[in-house]
C-alpha cells in the first residue's frame, strides 16, 4: 500500500493485491492527488506498507528516492480540472466503458469539467498534460483479475492506453492503473477517461472503486 498523509493522519491510499497463489517480487506504486493546504503548519508526508506470507520488504533507494514532490496549483496552470469518482460503480467484463461521476474535490477553473468530460474553452488552445488513475477490484469475483486497462480519450477516440496483465494466472485481487500523456488541443476537443476489466473465469463485473479513481 501507498498513502499519502496530511497533518499525521491518511489522506488518500493507492492498494495493489495479489493473490497468495501468485505473488510478485518487486512492485512499483504511483500516487497523486490534491490536497488543500490551508496554513503554514499543514504539512504531507509518504507512508508504505507491505504485506508478505514471510520475511521482509526492501524499499529500494534507486527507485523511490526523488518521488514524492508536489506543485502548487495557481492561476498561471489554467485551465485546470480533476475530479475523483464520487461513489464505487461497475464495469462488465471485457467491455471499454467511460468513467463518470468524478465530482469529488472537484477542480474547474474554467467551468470546462462536469465530472466526466472536459472541454477546452475557447481561446485556450495549447499543450495540455492529462494524468488519470483508476482503482479496480475483483474481490466481489474470485480475486482472479486478468486485465486492467485505462484510456484517455480525445474526442470520442483513444489516444493513449496503459493496462497491466497477468495471462492465464488471473492474479489481481485490487489493483490501480496510472496513465499519462501531453495532448495537443483546441477550443471545443474533449478529454474523457474509459476503462476496461478483464478476470480469469468469466464471473461477473469488476468494481471501479470510489474513493481511489
Amino acid at each position: 500500500n501507498l498513502s499519502i498523509y496530511k497533518n499525521g493522519s491518511n489522506y488518500k491510499y493507492l492498494s495493489n493485491n495479489f493473490n497468495n497463489s501468485y505473488p510478485h517480487n518487486e512492485a512499483a506504486l504511483y500516487l497523486s492527488t490534491v490536497v488543500d493546504m490551508n496554513g503554514s503548519s499543514d504539512y504531507v508526508e509518504l507512508y508504505g506498507r507491505a504485506n508478505v506470507l514471510s520475511g521482509n520488504v526492501t524499499f529500494e533507494p534507486q527507485n523511490t528516492l526523488g518521488l514524492f514532490g508536489a506543485y502548487k496549483i495557481g492561476l498561471k496552470n489554467t485551465p485546470a480540472f480533476y475530479g475523483e469518482k464520487a461513489s464505487n460503480s461497475t464495469i462488465s467484463r471485457g467491455v471499454i466503458t467511460k468513467i463518470t461521476g468524478l465530482t469529488t474535490n472537484e477542480i474547474d477553473s474554467d467551468s470546462a469539467f462536469d465530472g466526466t468530460t472536459f472541454t477546452v474553452p475557447s481561446g485556450q488552445d495549447g499543450k495540455y498534460f492529462v494524468a488519470a488513475q483508476v482503482n479496480y477490484s475483483y474481490a466481489d469475483i474470485g480475486n482472479d483479475g486478468e486485465r486492467s486497462q485505462i484510456y484517455l480519450y480525445k474526442n470520442g477516440s483513444s489516444v493513449k492506453n496503459h493496462q497491466l496483465y497477468f495471462s492465464g494466472t488471473g492474479t489481481q485481487s485490487i489493483v490501480s492503473v496510472y496513465i499519462s500523456a501531453f495532448m495537443s488541443l483546441v477550443a471545443t476537443d474533449t478529454v474523457e477517461l474509459y476503462a476496461k476489466a478483464v478476470d480469469a473465469n468469466n464471473s461477473g463485473s469488476a468494481t471501479i472503486a470510489g474513493d481511489n479513481t
